[in-house]
């Protein structure tokens, strides 16, 4: 009988507690058990923490993104002493990450079309200035029909400073399905899907 009253007991508190916080990480969409945005959005933090400045739900020109993360790396070359300089280079990365509740062709069409604007509104290009890789990363409850991918596989963006004397700019186009736990991208991208990956 005591062992009987301490299962229910085991049984209540599993119910009570543990299960509402798996709930908390994790949502139904159309029957499907899945990981929630802001679950999502922890776990690619404290991947990009070490090496990002990381901010939320910010503001770019017409579009919010619920992670914008930036890094510079700046390296130069040197003869004797550290203070005589020959030349820098300077590489900039950013990551914006933008949830949509419900996708289809005509906002990956609008999405791609403003993702091509960004160069302008982010790189500063100079003569110290190398390269700017901006990483965009579409996420989805689930991965849209295959002609919809192919537009996120076959996109291609490089833009080109006076001849690469002030570097240059590429796009990496990233698609992220929730409850697929998959992720698609560009060329470009391809080598960092891994990344971008809802997995814990």
């Amino acid at each position: 009988k005591n062992s009987f009253i301490l299962s229910n007991q085991r049984i209540s508190l599993y119910c009570t507690t543990i299960i509402p916080r798996l709930f908390l990480k994790y949502s139904f969409y159309k029957g499907v058990l899945l990981m929630d945005i802001s679950h999502y959005t922890s776990i690619l933090s404290n991947r990009l923490n070490s090496y990002f400045d990381i901010q939320y739900n910010n503001q770019l020109h017409s579009n919010t993104f619920n992670i914008f993360a930036s890094t510079k790396l700046v390296l130069g070359r040197t003869m004797i002493s550290q203070k005589d300089i020959i030349d820098k280079f300077e590489s900039n990365e950013y990551v914006l990450v933008k949830y949509f509740e419900s996708i289809d062709d005509y906002k990956i069409d609008d999405f791609i079309e403003y993702i091509k604007t960004t160069p302008n509104l982010l790189v500063k290009p100079h003569k110290d200035h190398k390269s700017s890789y901006i990483n965009a990363i579409i996420v989805c409850n689930t991965l849209p029909n295959k002609s919809t991918i192919k537009k996120i596989k076959s996109f291609k963006y490089e833009k080109i400073y006076k001849f690469y004397f002030q570097g240059f700019c590429e796009i990496r186009l990233f698609i992220v399905g929730l409850s697929d736990n998959l992720v698609e991208s560009n060329k470009a991208g391809k080598k960092l899907k891994k990344v971008y990956l809802p997995t814990s």
